[in-house]
């Protein structure tokens, strides 16, 4: 290699191979040989499930990001796997477009539309769609493809739901995104808030971003007093703008109201429980019933909290307002509103003007009470989908004879198309009953069932069973995959790099995040591959 840069060096050859033409080959060779990798392990799962997001990159492109899971086998040992495929840019947002350039795609990774056994998208109307979103236009392709809408971002709405059902959620969050603006304008005023707060620091607000509105709660819970005396600092320095000044210590005042901190409280409560939640589910591994799990424990937490949030948030604010020299108390409103009334009305309401009662009942009530409904409105399709296959991810607690036959007839009816069915749902029931008598006491998770029929060579006498388990495995609850794919897209399309063509970002996408799969790939073939293509021969 020394000799032949030597020899490119001193222009001694023309053929250095070296140009960004060359490069982009070769980046393309590796990029095809990890695809083919991964569709041959797909195709080997047989059933696979789409997940699918999208995002504008640097150059203002819609881009779709493509993401596959399935059971992945290796050792008679099964694993489920989410592989990244690629990007492909969009100019056609609607449901009918986006759906041509998926079925376009996976043509072109040979991956038959039949085989796709779940769908998982966000909950915008172009994917979700009933009659015209992608997940409708799927399904009349393959009505096997179960479509599941992201359990994460389903979390999100309801926080966005609940941030907006009252007044002073969204006074709450205003001032958060105020206090990030002042601070973030210049690197001095940056400076002011490091040197009196070091431990944390303010987040701007984002809407997509799941875990946004927490990290930008925690630095007020944890230096509400460090940040009071950053503002109180900028609004008192000479060299501050009159504006600046202002609104720095219309914050510094307002941040330490106590209908401010008893609000900031409940959030922070609020958000903790949900973030662990939306954690939880993001992994691979996470399944509908673990997934129903917690949000059955989300909504039991809401209801709880309903009774007793408000006196526990209560007390520690006054904790918190007392270690900062405030005197917990709640301000009176000058002003009563009275709601008209028809005249044949029996009686007029009397408003509430305790202001502690009148601040939990405007705030504190109706906050929790829009969580808990959007909670339970959001999340019924889970149920529908517990009740055709949840049976299956607790076999060893199975309904009785007759529930049982009726689930897994159910169950048929969803797997079934109109050319093929891919289970027989009264055989199913008669092997989920004698697969108990078999299993090994500490076999409880659907993994290790169908792990445990593999080994002892069961495939075929249970075979009902083993491709129900695989293809309720496939289907994805969490997109968090293809979202963490938009974080490759950002650092590898900059605003340096804003004309890079189309297939050199995918390729350089599924190198890096697919950086396992290449590393276990063997390089020679793609040189063999390169050479084989730039052959050249001379005809005398």
């Amino acid at each position: 290699m020394s000799e032949h840069l030597r020899r490119i060096t001193y222009k001694e050859t023309a053929d250095h191979y070296c140009g960004k033409t060359i490069q982009n080959e070769l980046i393309n060779l590796m990029d095809k040989q990890v695809i083919n990798t991964i569709i041959d392990q797909c195709k080997k799962a047989k059933y696979y499930s789409l997940i699918l997001n999208c995002t504008t990159d640097i150059s203002h492109l819609e881009q779709m990001s493509f993401t596959t899971r399935f059971l992945e086998e290796k050792s008679s040992e099964y694993q489920i796997k989410e592989y990244f495929l690629g990007y492909k840019s969009v100019n056609d947002t609607t449901g009918k477009g986006l759906s041509e350039v998926i079925l376009t795609f996976l043509s072109g990774k040979d991956l038959d539309i039949d085989s796709c056994r779940g769908q998982g998208y966000d909950n915008g109307a172009n994917m979700a769609g009933k009659k015209n979103g992608v997940q409708a236009n799927i399904l009349r392709k393959n009505p096997r493809a179960i479509f599941v809408p992201c359990r994460c971002h389903n979390l999100n709405l309801v926080v966005a739901d609940a941030a907006r059902s009252n007044q002073p959620s969204k006074d709450l969050f205003g001032i958060i995104q105020c206090i990030y603006n002042v601070f973030s304008g210049s690197a001095k005023r940056w400076k002011v808030l490091s040197d009196h707060v070091s431990s944390f620091t303010v987040k701007p607000l984002c809407t997509t971003r799941w875990e946004c509105r927490i990290n930008c709660i925690k630095p007020l819970i944890h230096n509400i007093g460090g940040i009071q005396e950053a503002l109180f600092a900028l609004a008192e320095d000479p060299s501050t703008e009159p504006k600046t000044s202002h609104e720095a210590q219309t914050l510094s005042q307002q941040i330490v109201e106590f209908e401010f901190i008893v609000a900031l409280i409940v959030w922070y409560d609020l958000l903790f429980q949900i973030n662990i939640v939306s954690k939880a589910m993001q992994y691979e591994s996470a399944d509908l019933i673990s997934a129903t799990h917690l949000i059955k424990k989300t909504y039991e937490f809401l209801k709880n909290f309903r009774e007793t949030g408000f006196e526990s948030s209560l007390k520690a604010a006054k904790k918190l307002v007392e270690d900062n020299g405030v005197e917990p108390v709640f301000k009176k409103n000058s002003r009563i509103r009275i709601k008209k009334t028809f005249f044949d009305y029996e009686g007029k309401d009397q408003p509430v003007t305790e202001p502690i009662q009148k601040f939990r009942a405007n705030f504190f009530n109706v906050l929790v009470d829009t969580a808990t409904t959007s909670l339970e409105e959001r999340f019924q399709q889970m149920e529908i989908h517990n009740q055709i296959g949840g049976f299956l991810y607790n076999i060893k607690s199975l309904p009785t004879k007759d529930e049982l036959q009726k689930s897994c007839l159910q169950l048929q009816t969803s797997l079934t198309s109109v050319s093929a069915c891919d289970i027989n749902g009264a055989e199913l029931a008669d092997e989920l009953r004698h697969i108990l008598t078999l299993l090994p006491e500490e076999t409880v998770t659907p993994i290790q069932i169908q792990n445990f029929v593999t080994k002892n060579g069961l495939t075929d006498t249970f075979s009902n069973m083993w491709i129900a388990l695989r293809i309720l495995q496939t289907i994805p609850f969490s997109i968090a995959s293809g979202e963490r794919s938009f974080s490759k897209l950002k650092l590898i399309k900059t605003y340096l790099r804003s004309t890079m063509s189309e297939e050199r970002l995918s390729s350089l996408a599924v190198l890096s995040i697919e950086n396992h799969v290449l590393n276990s790939t063997d390089l020679n073939s793609v040189i063999d591959e390169f050479a084989r293509v730039k052959a050249r021969r001379v005809v005398f």
